[in-house]
């Protein structure tokens, strides 16, 4: 809202509004997540973020500048978000890979199932689709601050170029995580039952 007000004047003010209204319709239609304990966490655990050994089996992560305290769901569904949508953030269309996502509880539940509270695991589906909105603010915003995210020159004629395409992006894969919150539900329940 903040970044409307200020921008108005913008080049890609007329394409960056109605995506930010949809962002912001997101927004309040998310799902209340509280009374969760902060925990110790990486805060980017990006794909690119873990290092793999020759059996492709993650041994540590990497960019530990991000180290903080937020609650756990948050963490997991910023893992999701990354390790389960086969476009990456650079791509406006979006899917999430259900395999994918099933491999990765089973394989975070195998280490962390002792240490979970029920309350946060159930709360990794809602906090997946709440990353993706608020990632997709912070990149819409952008587009018309064009004064935080880095952007591909290679690709994209300005940093507000590729940052509309990293809004929509993370938005269908918001819209992906809500169409598909029976099926993920699902999958983490079988993780840590």
């Amino acid at each position: 809202r903040t970044a409307l007000a200020e921008h108005t004047g913008h080049r890609a003010f007329e394409q960056v509004e109605p995506l930010a209204g949809a962002i912001l319709q997101a927004a309040a239609e998310l799902p209340t997540i509280e009374g969760l304990l902060e925990r110790v966490v990486h805060g980017d655990p990006k794909v690119t973020n873990l290092i793999f050994d020759n059996q492709d089996r993650g041994v540590c992560l990497v960019d530990l500048d991000t180290i903080s305290r937020m609650i756990l769901p948050l963490e997991i569904g910023d893992a999701l978000r990354s390790w389960t949508n086969l476009s990456g953030e650079d791509d406006a269309v979006a899917t999430i890979d259900l395999d994918l996502a099933r491999g990765a509880m089973e394989g975070y539940a195998s280490g962390a199932r002792s240490f979970i509270e029920e309350r946060e695991w159930r709360a990794f589906v809602p906090a997946f689709q709440t990353i993706c909105v608020e990632l997709a603010a912070r990149f819409c915003a952008d587009a018309l601050n064009e004064n935080y995210f880095g952007w591909n020159r290679h690709q994209y004629a300005s940093p507000s170029d590729h940052n509309l395409v990293r809004a929509r992006g993370q938005l269908a894969l918001s819209k992906a995580v809500k169409k598909n919150t029976e099926s993920l539900q699902a999958i983490v329940e079988a993780a840590f039952t």
